[in-house]
């Protein structure tokens, strides 16, 4: 069983921000405190509205003005950013559980890391910057954009490792291509990557190993008003270990919002609780994100925390002709056919029921897609997947800040 504070102990934490925060003694005012369990969610879209209500931080914010020393925004998984406060501590707490995180797969003294984030106000950019330090890593702050700059700089430092997310692999190959280059001639060591999934897959993560010859690793998942970075896989690529136990009690619920057991094999959307965050507490916090417990057992690397994986996101679920449908499923099956970079991007109506799914497809440089091949695709999708698609094919797919949203509604 996964060890976790005791609810005396954490109906006390919850009583210290009910006492600091206006927004949460609005929200519980009139409810009975003394189950932790019965105690409503919190959402993203509630912190949001009081930001709106409340600029420019919301009423959680919990701390004087003059303890703000950093200021971060989401991004990514809605249309609106939340504004995100930190004091000395909260970085703190985040850096060096990164560092712990980073230093799993081979983030040390020594290794060299182009951060190609962005450091436009996201986590990725500045704050995990401080935890590579931290890790004993040299980092080159080089964020987004500028990629014949970045493969120049690339060239002069041989050895160096990358840290970006794994579809900005498709930018800088297309300009080495441009220059009469390869992957290969960078001599990258590692690869790093965040902010997306896909390096979960083996065969997409073998796809990139052997075009770039480097070590890919699942290196950073985190979420910005949780904690920036609080998973990694260690050397062994067996699943990424949660390194924020510390700072967070994890719950996890289904659809429904009932509470599963946190065992091996149980998978549901991760729910948080800070322990010890000054600015912004969040209780009982629904992510959005869907976890599955790999193992409560500890690892070879000498780790004693849990393994687990992201399977998709719940808000990109959809329903299609009555199937459960994630995006995140067809990575496999993309990723098999050689034609194909790995990378892709689905297209459903806003409208349900759900009929219809396009799905478009980025092909690898110069390669050309056969109708043949393209309907042996959807066929092993709807085999594998019970899901009929109708499949387009792009040289090149457009990524927003380095990044692809794997699923637009429109």
């Amino acid at each position: 069983m996964l060890q976790q504070i005791e609810e005396s102990e954490l109906l006390k934490i919850v009583g210290a921000t009910l006492a600091r925060s206006p927004f949460y003694q609005k929200k519980f005012a009139g409810l009975d405190l003394s189950e932790f369990a019965r105690l409503p969610f919190t959402t993203k879209r509630e912190l949001l509205a009081d930001q709106e209500l409340h600029p420019p931080f919301g009423s959680n914010l919990c701390v004087a003005p003059q303890e703000i020393v950093r200021i971060h925004r989401t991004s990514g998984t809605s249309n609106k950013p939340l504004l995100l406060t930190l004091t000395q501590k909260d970085i703190d707490v985040v850096t060096d559980i990164g560092a712990k995180l980073f230093g799993l797969c081979g983030m040390q003294k020594g290794e060299i890391v182009f951060n190609c984030l962005n450091y436009n106000m996201w986590m990725g950019g500045y704050t995990d910057h401080q935890s590579m330090e931290k890790s004993g890593a040299g980092v080159i702050p080089f964020g987004t954009g500028n990629t014949d700059a970045l493969i120049s700089l690339m060239r002069e430092i041989p050895n160096a490792s990358l840290h970006s997310t794994p579809s900005y692999l498709s930018v800088i190959k297309e300009r080495l291509a441009q220059a009469g280059l390869t992957p290969k001639d960078l001599r990258l060591k590692n690869g790093f990557f965040a902010a997306e999934g896909g390096i979960q897959n083996p065969e997409f993560r073998k796809k990139i190993e052997d075009e770039w010859g480097i070590d890919a690793y699942n290196a950073n998942y985190g979420l910005s008003e949780v904690i920036s970075i609080l998973g990694s896989e260690c050397r062994a690529k067996t699943g990424l270990h949660f390194g924020a136990l510390s700072a967070l009690y994890i719950e996890l619920i289904d659809a429904q919002g009932d509470s599963l057991p946190i065992k091996e094999g149980s998978t549901g959307e991760l729910v948080i609780t800070h322990l010890h965050k000054e600015a912004q507490p969040l209780i009982r916090y629904r992510t959005g994100d869907l976890f599955e417990i790999l193992s409560l057992q500890g690892c070879s690397c000498g780790f004693e925390g849990f393994q687990f994986a992201i399977r998709g996101r719940v808000d990109d679920m959809v329903v299609i002709k009555g199937v459960n449908f994630f995006p995140e499923s067809l990575r496999s099956i993309i990723a098999d056919f050689e034609e194909c970079s790995g990378l892709y991007k689905l297209f459903v109506s806003k409208q349900e029921p759900i009929e219809h799914l396009r799905v478009l497809i980025e092909t690898k440089q110069n390669c050309v897609m056969s109708d043949q091949r393209a309907r042996l695709i959807a066929k092993e999708i709807k085999s594998v997947l019970n899901v009929s698609a109708d499949l387009e094919f792009t040289p090149k797919l457009e990524l927003g800040d380095n990044k692809i949203k794997i699923l637009e509604r429109v």
